[in-house]
């Protein structure tokens, strides 16, 4: 009898879920790469790329972007020309909205899952309805500005909750992926240090 009750609820689970698994990708704007090196008051340009290149035909999809801390910018953003819906009052909960940048993210304004993890999050379905999307697609481009005094390091940015799911609601199985952001340090700071060990060994040639 158990393993009839566990038989019916891994089919109940199965019907929730749509075939298929979907990734979203984070890069640098136009490429496949993962990482990037900046330097405080910089900025950086990501895309989000939805992978459903085992056929799955997603209708819509929802992540958030978690930044490593409060205080940075998002500068822009934009995903209505990728074949979203943006702004439209019914299908974007997307928060915020292009409109409402350039915004510091700050943990009394766009909250994700604790005060702890500061982002902002995408949450559209495809435009015109009813069209899907399946293969490689781009979710939205966005760019963040990093504040003047950031400690230098490597910071991940995350995509997390992610869902996808088809024209008839059901959610495919969804995951996605992190970046890496070095942070470098200022280049006054590099000139400083450079000149510094240059005056320290000024000083070493006149002892010898």
């Amino acid at each position: 009898m158990k393993r009839v009750s566990v038989a019916i609820g891994l089919l109940s689970l199965a019907a929730s879920l749509a075939w298929g698994d979907v990734t979203f990708n984070l890069y640098v704007n136009g490429t496949t790469d993962t990482a990037l090196e900046v330097a405080p008051g910089g900025s950086i340009q990501l895309w989000v790329r939805l992978n459903a290149d085992s056929g799955e035909q997603v209708a819509g999809a929802a992540y958030d972007v978690q930044l490593p801390m409060e205080g940075w910018t998002l500068a822009s953003r934009e995903y209505g020309d990728y074949g979203w819906y943006e702004e439209d009052g019914t299908y974007d909960g997307s928060i915020p909205v292009p409109s409402g940048t350039p915004i510091v993210i700050l943990d009394s304004t766009y909250n994700g899952p604790s005060a702890d993890t500061p982002d902002f999050w995408f949450n559209t379905a495809r435009s015109p309805y009813p069209s899907t999307v399946t293969g490689w697609a781009t979710c939205e481009v966005f760019e963040i500005a990093v504040p003047h005094g950031t400690t230098p390091g490597t910071y991940s940015i995350d995509l997390g909750n992610p869902y996808s799911y088809d024209l008839e609601g059901a959610g495919f199985d969804s995951s996605a992926q992190f970046f890496d952001l070095t942070i470098t340090p200022e280049p006054a700071s590099v000139l400083l240090v450079l000149a510094g060990v240059a005056v320290i060994g000024a000083g070493l040639r006149r002892r010898r």
